[in-house]
């Protein structure tokens, strides 16, 4: 067992059960099987907080993309249902700094 296991173990929301279960009986030391009812239950959890976020990240890389094809951050924020051009620019500017983009960015 390792030392100060976490769950550390959901390394990725996309990993099945069993792939879950096999890191928490790895990190945990437990049954196989009450692994695989903790998996189930951390994916049940943590789906809708998965599909949130990657909505979210959709979005940001949605602002970025549009920034680039010249929009103002105005027409950016109107677009999207951003409450005001600066959020459209703080979720471009995260999406750039989350995959090493070039920030800022100039526009054509």
């Amino acid at each position: 067992m390792q030392n100060g296991p976490t769950l550390a173990v959901v390394r990725d929301l996309d990993d099945d059960a069993m792939t879950i279960a096999a890191r928490i009986v790895d990190a945990f030391d437990v049954h196989p099987e009450a692994a695989q009812d903790i998996a189930r239950r951390v994916i049940e959890v943590l789906g809708p907080v998965a599909s949130a976020a990657a909505a979210a990240i959709a979005r940001q890389k949605r602002a970025y993309e549009l920034r680039r094809s010249g929009l103002t951050w105005q027409d950016i924020a109107d677009m999207m249902g951003y409450e005001r051009k600066g959020s459209a620019c703080a979720a471009a500017r995260t999406h750039a700094r989350n995959n090493g983009l070039t920030w800022p960015m100039g526009v054509p």
